[in-house]
């Protein structure tokens, strides 16, 4: 971590680090949100970087999206979290920036893209 960010400062770019969360980190709880602690090797990785961004999946509501497809009766909290965004954007450390929220995200499927609300459309031009 400290070369990567010797490197980024060197040559005043950007290097995106992606790193999985401990193993068994949300095992017992899929909706539980995650933050720095778990991340393995936290001290170093947390505290050098500029930005961490933690992206949480909605595994409740994707197993709920699937039953209903096929037709099959879901729990009470199936039935919740399909209210719910499908992913959580949570900007845990901002270095330069006092921007630390959650920004929640719908799978619009037919644009097949993220968005804050499930009928929003982003359009791009290339």
């Amino acid at each position: 971590m400290d070369k990567l960010t010797a490197l980024a400062k060197a040559h005043k770019i950007h290097i995106a680090l992606v790193h999985h969360p401990r193993k068994g980190s949300s095992d017992s709880n899929p909706n539980k949100i995650l933050n720095g602690d778990d991340m393995r090797g936290a001290g170093d990785l947390y505290d050098l970087a500029s930005l961490v961004v933690i992206v949480h999946n909605n595994k409740v509501k994707k197993t709920a999206i699937n039953k209903q497809e096929k037709g099959i009766p879901l729990t009470d909290d199936e039935e919740k979290a399909l209210d719910m965004p499908c992913q959580l954007l949570k900007v845990d450390k901002q270095r330069n920036n006092p921007f630390t929220e959650i920004i929640g995200l719908s799978m619009n499927r037919n644009a097949m893209q993220f968005t804050e609300s499930p009928n929003q459309k982003l359009f791009m031009e290339f």
